[in-house]
């Protein structure tokens, strides 16, 4: 069915209120909401202008383009980002890429999109897709990178860049894991949240320089408790059984599970682990 289908857009309109509901906890004027409106109906451009004297900037991030777009192939998505790259302005590309990174980081990995407090996930279950393709672990993404400072050839990298895994990490997870006494307890857990899609980056987090993040284990108590206590959880959480409720969060902690018994951690969280093991 094409994206200009009456019918097609008939359905996509009787769904927008939901996306809406989304979309205002970020405080967006109306104007802004209409934007966003009219481009998840019919894929409308705003008004806006790319040049390289602009002084404004794209009203809709990267991350909105991926998610609200009509048309969902992977062929659309990689037109999209190509677009966003193509951006003659000064830095617009940049600010785009940004702001999805805040966005993601702010809605897409808050609990509040429980599904009581506010519909289920931010971006409804598209998390996973959205956040592979950023972050080049699907081979579409792998296409794609952006580095705002080429003299920095260390910084060049994909769409969306996972952060350093501190306490708040940890913290976060212990949460969704249903860990009692957790830090910020909620009335619900995000079933889409983002943090439960970073088990590869993490890993590649922590065998890339042990010895700083040991470092960093060593300086804050409160991370060593975080760390021991997620460790604890992921152990404990019972095995996948196909067709559960909680399937998500059991392949979750499987897959960590493996992790810590078979990758290159930094050696002290190993130690930390087979003490949670052996407790």
């Amino acid at each position: 069915m094409s994206i200009s289908d009456k019918a097609f857009i008939e359905g996509r309109k009787s769904i927008w209120p939901e996306i809406m509901a989304r979309l205002k906890a970020c405080d967006y004027s109306k104007g802004q909401l209409k934007i966003l409106e009219a481009y998840y109906l019919k894929g409308k451009e705003p008004k806006w202008s790319d040049a390289e004297d602009a002084m404004e900037e794209d009203p809709i991030p990267l991350v909105y383009r991926l998610w609200l777009h009509p048309d969902q192939s992977d062929e659309s998505w990689c037109a999209i980002v190509e677009q966003v790259l193509s951006y003659r302005g000064r830095g617009l590309a940049g600010i785009s890429i940004k702001e999805s990174r805040r966005i993601l980081d702010q809605y897409a990995n808050s609990h509040y999109f429980n599904g009581i407090d506010a519909p289920a996930g931010f971006v409804g279950g598209a998390e996973k897709r959205i956040f592979q393709f950023l972050v080049g672990e699907t081979e579409l993404g792998r296409r794609y990178t952006y580095n705002p400072r080429p003299k920095y050839p260390e910084e060049n990298g994909y769409l969306y860049s996972v952060g350093g895994f501190g306490f708040m990490y940890y913290e976060r997870m212990c949460v969704w894991l249903g860990v009692e006494g957790a830090l910020n307890p909620n009335s619900g857990r995000n079933p889409f949240y983002l943090s439960c899609y970073f088990l590869g980056q993490w890993r590649r987090y922590m065998e890339a320089d042990a010895g700083a993040y040991t470092e960093k284990c060593l300086s804050d108590i409160i991370f060593e408790k975080c760390i021991k206590a997620y460790f604890a959880a992921v152990f404990s959480y019972p095995c996948p059984v196909e067709g559960g409720d909680d399937l998500d969060r059991q392949l979750y902690c499987q897959e960590a599970r493996d992790i810590l018994d078979n990758a290159n951690i930094p050696p002290l969280l190993k130690v930390w682990w087979e003490e949670v093991k052996s407790a």
